[in-house]
């Protein structure tokens, strides 16, 4: 896994087609193609806040964005 920047996330979201959703009922935000009704989309804004808050990181995993 590579570390990666929230612009470096975004473009790589935008490319494929992902959008920051999260878990109903948890923290938990996870990047995808179709959010189903467990899902909430969130802002970039909000994945940022978390980020700060929690000491998170992202990461590309093989194409796959991954905050840790």
């Amino acid at each position: 896994m590579k570390k990666i920047t929230i612009e470096e996330a975004k473009a790589n979201a935008e490319r494929r087609g992902l959008d920051p959703v999260r878990l109903k009922g948890t923290d938990a935000i996870i990047f995808t193609k179709a959010p189903q009704s467990r899902c909430e989309v969130v802002s970039w804004e909000d994945v940022r806040a978390l980020m700060e808050e929690n000491g998170s990181e992202l990461y590309d995993d093989n194409g796959w964005i991954k905050l840790v």
